[in-house]
């Protein structure tokens, strides 16, 4: 029988280093996200949804090969068990774009329902940086303030603008894909507006907005992830007992039928809370 020796200890808030036989690693961060880097060059990036269950993981790790042992130098040993420095911007960057990166900077030390009001703020105060504000508000929110995901991701749903094409989230966001579950199995989504349409359908789901979320399942590629999520929305439409109410009662979308039209509907439905948290 073999004997596993591993030892973990805090070296400073939200700091810990772990020891066993294989490898150090190095962790950064707190419950909502932790981002950990080992000796043999593995990075993990973790983002929880407080109160929900739901984490989102994504591990990379070097391609490189490891060279003869005499031409290692006790330099680079060291240097490969410390973690990447993300990229900031430049120096003729927009304060839009400093702000934003600011708050994802500073993520760890707070919690995820202000670091979604801030990023919401800046959503409200530098357009350029509008899309990718909300998105990043709204997935903050999730665990914690859903008429604020909901209201900050429908936003950017609303736009049809593809975030995977937002300079800022290509640059700087900390979480590139969630996985998702779809016929009994984990699937990666990349950060996308279908990744944001996913959201809005399993929140109005939650909420028993049940109109709003085939709404938004019906602009959804035809995926297996979308698939298993429109099962789920009639199962839930199905199990729903006659007659009763949503959890947060909406205003009926425009004209169009659907809710996620209309300029001056979504100017009314959709304004970002001028106070931290709000809704």
């Amino acid at each position: 029988m073999g004997v596993r020796v591993s030892k973990s200890f805090k070296v400073a808030p939200g700091v810990r280093v772990r020891v066993n036989a294989k490898s150090t690693s190095v962790s950064f961060g707190g419950k909502g996200m932790r981002y950990t880097v080992n000796s043999r060059g593995r990075r993990t990036a973790t983002a929880r949804v407080p109160g929900t269950g739901m984490s989102v993981q994504h591990t990379s790790s070097s391609a490189r090969k490891n060279p003869p042992r005499r031409a290692v130098a006790p330099q680079a040993s060291r240097a490969t068990s410390a973690p990447a420095a993300p990229p900031k911007p430049g120096l003729f960057a927009s304060k839009g774009e400093k702000r934003l990166y600011g708050i994802l900077a500073r993520a760890q030390g707070m919690s995820a329902a202000t670091a979604a009001a801030r990023c919401e703020q800046v959503a409200t105060e530098f357009p350029a940086q509008r899309i990718a504000a909300l998105t990043l508000a709204g997935l903050f929110a999730l665990g914690t303030d859903r008429d604020m995901a909901i209201r900050t991701l429908g936003q950017v749903f609303a736009s049809r603008m593809e975030i995977a094409d937002d300079e800022f989230l290509r640059r700087y966001a900390p979480v590139k894909s969630f996985r998702m579950r779809a016929h009994g199995r984990d699937v990666a989504v990349p950060l996308s507006r279908d990744l944001v349409g996913m959201r809005l359908v399993q929140l109005h789901t939650l909420a028993r907005q049940f109109d709003w979320a085939e709404s938004a399942a019906a602009e959804l590629k035809d995926t297996p992830v979308a698939q298993e999520l429109r099962r789920m929305l009639t199962a839930a439409r199905g199990n729903a007992s006659p007659g009763e109410p949503p959890v947060t009662a909406r205003p009926a979308g425009p004209g169009n039928g659907s809710p996620w039209g209309g300029k001056a509907y979504l100017d009314a439905r959709w304004r970002p809370s001028r106070s931290p948290g709000g809704t």
